[in-house]
């Protein structure tokens, strides 16, 4: 996959409700493997090759008790960027979280 002049390299590390709204919902977790989207990520780390998700059925998630299951895997794993930002518009979300 070739990355786009001028845009941002997506994060190698991610957890749910540690990005801004706007880049969570721009991000996609993908087995690099097959390049299917992993669903329901909570936890997500590229280098450590680990995904924490919720166990997902038929497109419906498990319960376990009164929560839902979660599942850990090992495994080869990209996040890529569903539109990629321009280097300019990240480095002014840098600024205006600074």
């Amino acid at each position: 996959m070739t990355k786009p002049k001028n845009t941002t390299a997506a994060p190698t590390y991610v957890i749910a409700g540690g990005l801004p709204e706007d880049v969570a919902a721009n991000i996609r977790i993908v087995d690099a493997g097959t390049g299917e989207t992993i669903p329901g990520v909570l936890e997500a780390d590229v280098e450590a090759g680990k995904v924490t998700r919720y166990d997902v059925e038929g497109g419906n998630l498990v319960r376990e008790g009164d929560a839902f299951k979660t599942v850990e895997e090992k495994r080869a794993i990209r996040i890529e960027w569903i539109k990629p930002p321009l280097v300019a518009e990240a480095e002014a979300d840098a600024k205006g979280a600074a």
